[in-house]
């Protein structure tokens, strides 16, 4: 029977008419239907935040690789730019007197070129104290003079990879002083400079004072220690005034026994790198700046300089910067490459502003401890014209900077001091920008988050050493007329395998060198099994160091004992930058590695 509906007693009509009680199973869902429709909802929505929570808490980080991998890039693409003038190497080094860098340098050779990135995992000890390895050193860094004048010192060059550590930088001639079997041969006497060993196992050498005026020079060379481990140095100076009191003859490193025929010697350009601008901490030396003043230099000569880059040394450090050997200890102490290197270009028109790479820029000093990075400015700038130091300070109208935005990284140019140094360029109508040239100032500056680049270039060559028993050392470089130029960097063949290089000697440290580096290898090989003999020539066979025997070998294997055959030239041409920074108390880095990088 249908279900009867039943009215109230009263009646009524209109909107606010009363219903009844059929109409009570159509007013819609009850409390805990939509409670129970909301739980499900909630559980829905939570699955899909799952989702897309990792992958937003990813963004903040993708975007400062990205912008890490920009920097490393931007380094790589100038390097590879112009392969005439890149450095002969990058690499780890420590100064000979840890206060005095003018000394001179010796290679850390216990370091892979794949893992050799500042907070790597080789850990080198010095004087007792566990130490990262590092400082890095740019090794004959080339530019082209340019015509000298002493009463308008331009900028001849600035060095690219950072200031430069103090009194470590020196500049010298590219061409090496060439070495003779004897300085009174008349086949050598047409020679303006030039030596020749005496006794390498003293040190010994003899330079012809013909010529010697007030220069100096600087040797680079392997030398046996004491502890009987094969050392390179490099740069150290050697004075004319020294080598003419002792009627030619030099004694180098102490009368340390050196490797035969691993001896370069470089003659330095006097002036061309020192403190032209006044002020603590404003020195051309700091700065990189490079002028030569010096009227001997011949426009067009190439020109090289080695330096230290300025790094800051930090004590103690954060969790995440610990010894990959003992993972709970944090490092005693370590440098870290965190000085920022922006080249850009001031507009011509007002306001002469410039946008850093990396916000968030550090306002505290560049400084440390005032005695390995001195800078008393957080952002300094130099010009490319004429050099002049730029920086802030409101007391000093020729400070040159206006302002900082240390959030955006904005940089504003003083208008009348940029105007003043323009006025004074413009004594040479060719230095004068117009208004459609851009006004080139480098920048430094240190950015909060530990952003830090490494560069390593591998050596331009390698230098082959052979057993030598006649020597102190126990090596040779061979041949013993190997090509002119920096011999430090080394190989050996080994005697059982034929065509395999090793870039290590147990016998000499257990040393390494360019462990995971790219080389090409020119050789010559017998390509006649038979009897006969038809040599053929390989140029440019690419190979890679391997990590764990730091060796290879290649294509074509060579008569070992046929001085027709062999390994005429070993060269490297790998670039690796590491950019670094810190998020969420984590280390994190992108790489950019050019491993065909062109060679001259």
């Amino acid at each position: 029977m249908a279900a009867k509906c039943t009215a109230r007693a009263f009646s009524s009509t209109g909107p606010f008419a009363p219903r009844t009680l059929c109409d009570r199973g159509a007013a819609g869902m009850s409390l805990v239907e939509v409670l129970v429709a909301l739980v499900i909802l909630a559980v829905g929505m939570l699955a899909v935040v799952r989702v897309f929570v990792p992958g937003l808490a990813i963004l903040p980080g993708q975007g400062s690789r990205q912008l890490a991998a920009q920097l490393s890039s931007s380094i790589v693409e100038d390097m590879a730019a112009d392969p005439q003038l890149r450095p002969f190497a990058v690499a780890h080094a420590l100064p000979v007197n840890p206060l005095d860098p003018s000394l001179g340098y010796e290679l850390v050779h216990d370091v892979a070129i794949s893992d050799a990135y500042q907070w790597s995992d080789q850990v080198s000890t010095l004087a007792g104290k566990r130490l990262l390895v590092a400082p890095t050193l740019v090794i004959g860094e080339r530019f082209t003079a340019p015509a000298a004048d002493a009463a308008i010192p331009t900028v001849a060059h600035l060095c690219k990879r950072g200031p430069v550590r103090p009194k470590s930088g020196w500049v010298y001639y590219a061409t090496p002083i060439p070495q003779v079997g004897n300085i009174t041969d008349p086949r050598a006497q047409n020679l303006p400079l030039r030596w020749q060993p005496t006794n390498w196992d003293a040190g010994a050498i003899r330079f012809d004072t013909v010529g010697l005026g007030v220069q100096q020079f600087r040797a680079c060379y392997t030398y046996l220690s004491g502890a009987g481990t094969l050392i390179d140095r490099i740069g150290e100076p050697v004075l004319a005034m020294d080598i003419r009191l002792a009627v030619g003859n030099c004694v180098l490193g102490g009368g340390v026994p050196i490797v035969p025929n691993s001896l370069t010697i470089f003659e330095e350009v006097g002036g061309a790198i020192g403190d032209w601008n006044p002020g603590p901490g404003s020195s051309d030396r700091s700065l990189g700046v490079i002028r030569v003043a010096n009227p001997a230099v011949v426009a067009g000569t190439v020109l090289a300089v080695t330096y230290e880059t300025q790094s800051h040394l930090r004590q103690g450090f954060e969790t995440s910067l610990t010894d990959p050997r003992a993972p709970n200890q944090p490092l005693d102490g370590f440098y870290m490459p965190d000085i920022q290197v922006a080249d850009a270009t001031i507009p011509a028109l007002s306001p002469k502003s410039v946008k850093l790479p990396l916000d968030f820029v550090r306002a505290r000093p560049l400084a440390d401890d005032g005695t390995y990075t001195h800078i008393p400015w957080p952002v300094v700038a130099v010009d490319g014209l004429l050099g002049q130091v730029l920086y802030l300070d409101s007391s000093d109208p020729q400070a040159g900077i206006l302002s900082i935005d240390y959030h955006t990284g904005e940089v504003r140019f003083d208008d009348d001091v940029v105007g003043d140094i323009l006025a004074k360029a413009g004594a040479d109508p060719s230095w004068m920008p117009t208004a459609d040239i851009q006004w080139p100032v480098r920048i430094f500056y240190r950015a909060d988050g530990g952003w830090a680049t490494e560069v390593h270039l591998a050596p331009e060559d390698f230098a082959r050493l052979v057993p030598d028993v006649t020597s102190a050392t126990g090596f040779s470089v061979w041949p013993a007329a190997s090509p002119q130029g920096i011999k430090q960097f080394w190989y050996t063949l080994d005697p059982g395998a034929p065509g395999t290089l090793r870039f290590f000697n147990t016998g000499a440290g257990g040393m390494t060198d360019g462990s995971g580096a790219m080389v090409l290898v020119d050789y010559v090989y017998d390509a006649d099994p038979g009897p006969g003999m038809n040599l053929e020539n390989v140029t440019g066979e690419p190979h890679m160091i391997a990590m764990d025997t730091h060796s290879f070998t290649v294509n074509n294997a060579f008569g070992p004992t046929d001085p027709m055959q062999g390994i005429r030239a070993v060269r490297g041409t790998t670039l690796k930058v590491r950019t670094c920074w810190e998020q969420d108390f984590e280390r994190h880095y992108a790489d950019v590695d050019e491993p065909y990088l062109a060679i001259r």
